[in-house]
């Protein structure tokens, strides 16, 4: 269901019953029974009838949708209040009868309902049918005030789909209050929260508006300057009509911050304005707004996986982890967490913990879900690929690859064997059989390329001789062990350093490292247990590599980039599907200083990510391990610093000006860019920009900068106050990208905006820029006079000089044009 405009839900009496009786009497030629004439009384103590409102009952808690019966389609909404329920039957295009089942709460106090939920859309939910085709849910209505509209996408076996006709319902206040708030803002920063009070009855009504911090995140400033103020306003909001207050806040925590506002009708709290009787007297909402560190974002995390067995038996120990910040960074950004979880799986399913479906029921139907394809995709996508393969076995190179990796771009001349390999990948893991003649042609071209010594190009080239079961794979397995290093109790792969004379990159790409670690985790899982030739038991040292694996863990449940991350997955996956790690029942006692927290992990919750958080940065952590099993520790330190360091891969240009316009409110950022090094090309791209506080994009320039994303702009994606725009690659030719922002609500003090630019594939690869804006007063010129001619903007120049040689014409409306016109000459 999505969210409409305001709309209104007139009630009507419904006559049903006694059209019904009507109709029966017809039928069986009986007159219907006249009721006895009742004696007149006595007007003393007569109730007059005063209260013929147009419409009733506004407080509407929990919806149930039903079928419809005998072709007239109802709806059926169950009301719960604080001290009782009522019942409305609606029934579309016949009428509404109301029913009420306690008219003794009429007279009751009422009570101030929190007003917390406003999704912007709603029932996103699968529900399965029976025979009947009938279907009934009680669902809890979303506090906007508003219209929500809908349909149901419905699918059968043998029918198909069906798509039913649009249904609605509309959530109604006769008086509200709403919020305007910016996207999202940082700390320290002064912006207004403008607050509506819209009144629908006829009548003015007396208003007390009360802004308050439910948990003191942020201040109540005066109307100017920087001295404290109250919350408190009061005004006379005439009948059918609304009232805006505009109350200045500055934010001192970060997080999401709660803004509470109640609205309370009160018949003295302003002077000849309504009675001030009125059912519903009042509303409160709270809405959150995200308040963030300025600066650029940093993160270090320590991980550590470890095995109560390798503990006892002296194979491993638990170490002291310090944790600590540089000095020059953002006052008091410092912050992070300790985590704690079973299972190698449950950093990335921790989102089902937010969702509250932390069972592991739950997390396994998850997984079962994203492993189900249609086979007829399938099916599909094998034979294109097929029909790719040249006669020497090896897959032709079609279209452009993004990760100049999965070219050879790592060892150069093997390109063909490369590609070939993540093909016969691909297809075997699709359920290619490895006795097929694709497969063996594929193989021919594996074993024919040039011997390489490149670790990640032989941990793929393992993986898909394994998959294939190859009699090469254990020759393959052997050379890539071979290249490992060892340290500290785990064991993974230095890559060669591409570029020697840039000092920062010639460690080589952590992403790359990590994928090299996982492709080498399913050659050996693969290889194992398949092979009968097998002369080495590998398990010992695929327990050595995932554990070096889980040490380049990010705090998100991912590692490097997407690319490694997808890969580090399967692996461990692989790894904990086959590799029995006997039940978890342990306890871990975290203590950070003088604070200690102890965790239980078991069977039941091993999923489950725990977490605490650090008491003060700097810190040290301990950790003492009883019980039985397998659990990941983790440290993750955040912490904001105020310059980014420079990069030797790209060059970064930022540029901010006023576009003209009457109310000064629009502004344009210019983002320019290049890639630095010898290869010329970078992968995929990302230019970020977080964008000013109180600044939100203009949507269709956005749009005009993607346009059919067949250029070097593929797309873009808005969240708050970010902006991304994924790039096709760089070159040494400076790329820019010109963005209009428009000035949404007025932010004072506001903290530099950033743009960040890096690989996708390879996020080392970064360069930032901070940027700040011009003034928001800085306009027009009082002697800059524009005339218009056929829509252009022509600048001319005081004293009838000539034209410079270099003239910029912008398209504009006309109307807006002569307007400024009409100002700069008064």
């Amino acid at each position: 269901m999505r969210e409409t405009s305001i709309g209104r839900l007139e009630t009507m009496q419904s006559n049903a019953r006694r059209v019904n009786k009507k109709e029966k009497s017809a039928k069986s030629g009986k007159k219907p029974k006249e009721k006895p004439k009742k004696k007149k009384k006595s007007k003393k103590g007569k109730k007059t009838r005063s209260f013929f409102p147009e419409t009733w009952l506004w407080v509407i808690e929990q919806i149930k949708f039903c079928s419809g019966r005998r072709g007239v389609e109802t709806y059926a909404i169950e009301v719960l209040g604080y001290e009782g329920s009522y019942d409305l039957i609606m029934i579309p295009s016949v009428s509404v009868t109301s029913v009420l089942k306690r008219p003794e709460l009429i007279a009751k106090k009422s009570f101030i309902k929190t007003r917390t939920y406003f999704p912007e859309t709603w029932i996103w939910t699968l529900f399965s049918f029976g025979n009947d085709g009938v279907s009934e849910e009680a669902l809890n209505l979303p506090d906007t005030v508003t219209e929500w509209v809908g349909s149901a996408v419905c699918v059968h076996p043998s029918k198909g789909v069906g798509i039913s006709n649009i249904a609605s319902i509309v959530t109604f206040k006769e008086f509200f209050v709403d919020l305007t708030l910016p996207p999202s803002a940082k700390r320290g920063e002064i912006f207004p929260v403008k607050i509506s009070i819209f009144n629908y009855l006829k009548e003015s009504l007396p208003i007390r508006v009360i802004l308050e911090s439910p948990d003191a995140k942020f201040e109540i400033l005066a109307d100017s300057g920087e001295t404290l103020g109250t919350g408190e306003r009061t005004s006379c909001v005439p009948e059918e009509d609304k009232t805006v207050f505009s109350i200045r806040i500055r934010a001192k925590e970060v997080g999401d911050v709660n803004i509470s506002v109640k609205a309370i009708v009160e018949a003295n709290s302003v002077s000849d304005c309504g009675s001030g009787a009125v059912q519903q007297n009042n509303d409160h909402l709270i809405k959150p707004i995200r308040v963030s560190y300025e600066g650029f974002l940093k993160e270090e995390t320590q991980s550590k996986y470890v095995c109560t067995e390798d503990l006892e038996n002296s194979a491993d120990a638990l170490e002291i982890w310090n944790v600590k910040a540089p000095d020059s960074i953002v006052p008091d950004s410092a912050r992070g967490f300790v985590a704690v979880v079973g299972d190698l799986m449950g950093p990335t399913l921790e989102y089902l913990d937010a969702s509250n479906q932390n069972t592991a029921n739950i997390a396994n139907k998850a997984i079962e879900f994203m492993e189900k394809v249609d086979p007829n995709d399938l099916s599909i996508s094998k034979g294109w690929l097929k029909s790719k393969q040249l006669e020497n076995g090896c897959f032709e190179s079609v279209g452009k690859v993004l990760h100049k990796g999965m070219k050879g771009g790592l060892s150069g001349s093997d390109s063909p064997s490369l590609l070939t390999s993540f093909v016969l990948i691909s297809l075997i893991e699709a359920g290619e059989s490895s006795s097929s003649t694709a497969v063996s042609e594929a193989l021919f071209c594996i074993n024919a390329a040039k011997p390489t010594t490149n670790p990640y190009s032989l941990a793929v080239k393992a993986y898909a001789l394994a998959l294939a079961n190859s009699p090469d794979t254990q020759a393959a397995l052997d050379q890539l062990l071979k290249l490992a290093k060892t340290s500290a109790g785990s064991l993974y792969w230095e890559l060669p350093a591409q570029y020697g004379k840039y000092l920062k990159l010639q460690k080589s790409s952590k992403g790359v490292a990590v994928e090299t670690a996982s492709y080498a985790i399913l050659a050996l899982l693969t290889f194992a247990p398949n092979s009968s030739a097998s002369t080495v038991d590998y398990l010992p040292q695929v327990r050595l590599i995932i554990k070096w694996i889980n040490t380049q863990r990010n705090g998100q449940g991912g590692f490097i980039s997407t690319q490694d991350t997808i890969i580090a997955l399967q692996a461990l996956a692989a790894f904990e599907k086959t590799v029995s790690q006997g039940p978890v029942d342990l306890t871990v006692l975290v203590t950070m200083g003088d604070v200690e927290n102890s965790f239980t992990v078991n069977e039941q919750n091993k999923l489950l990510q725990q977490s605490v958080p650090f008491p003060v940065v700097p810190t040290s952590i301990t950790f003492d391990i009883v019980g039985q099993g397998c659990v990941l520790l983790q440290s993750v330190l955040r912490y904001n610093v105020p310059q980014a360091e420079g990069s030797e891969a790209f060059s970064l240009k930022v540029t901010t000006k006023t576009e003209p316009d009457k109310g000064c409110k629009t502004k344009r950022i210019e983002v320019c860019s290049s890639y630095l090094l010898p290869d010329k090309k970078s992968n995929m791209a990302i230019i970020e920009i977080d964008l000013v506080s109180g600044y939100i994009p203009e949507k269709a320039n956005l749009k005009q900068i993607i346009g059919y994303g067949t250029g070097l702009f593929k797309r873009y994606e808005v969240d708050g106050s970010k902006v991304t725009i994924y790039v096709d690659e760089f070159s040494p030719e400076v790329i820019c990208v010109s963005l209009r922002i428009l000035r949404e609500i007025d932010v004072e003090n506001p903290k530099p905006g950033t743009v960040k630019v890096y690989d996708y594939y390879k996020p080392e690869y970064v360069v930032s820029e901070t940027y700040t804006l011009p003034p928001t007063t800085e306009c027009l010129d009082e002697g800059e006079v524009f005339t218009s001619f056929e829509g252009e903007i022509i600048n001319a120049v005081e004293g009838g000089g000539e034209q410079p040689a270099e003239t910029t014409t912008t398209t504009v409306n006309l109307d807006e044009a002569l307007a400024a016109f009409d100002e700069a000459i008064v």
